[in-house]
């Protein structure tokens, strides 16, 4: 089954470099990409609206304007309609404080990379459980 990706990120460039090593590590679904955890709840909520896949991935950054990556994962845990167990959560940070590592983990992330994505990353994280529906 092709796996679908959201990628969330406030540098679009980022995202662009991210998608391309992703299409060079396999084929998918969809690949979409939004540029904060707003967006990327908007996107969420969009797709359970109009019955469409949610993605089965989310590389999540942490910094980002109007909403972070932490405060995505509090809204998302308390949401309503989405649940997030049926997807994995990637943090994808710039940052190497360990702190940020234990508050993505404690926020329910499973798994947390330090930027940028590579092929290595991709290997570990899609040979890992597939995330259930």
């Amino acid at each position: 089954m092709s796996k679908n990706i959201l990628l969330v990120d406030d540098e679009v460039i980022t995202n662009v470099v991210h998608k391309s090593v992703l299409n060079r590590s396999g084929s998918f679904g969809y690949i979409e990409s939004v540029l904060n955890g707003r967006q990327a709840l908007e996107f969420l909520e969009r797709a359970i609206t109009e019955n469409k896949p949610l993605p089965d991935y989310i590389f999540l950054d942490i910094n980002m304007p109007v909403m972070n990556g932490f405060d995505f994962l509090q809204d998302i845990n308390n949401h309503f309609a989405i649940d997030h167990e049926k997807m994995k959560i990637i943090m994808l940070s710039s940052s190497i404080d360990p702190r940020d590592k234990i508050r993505a983990r404690e926020l329910g992330a499973d798994d947390f990379i330090c930027k940028p994505l590579g092929p290595p990353d991709l290997q570990r994280i899609f040979s890992d459980a597939e995330p259930q529906r």
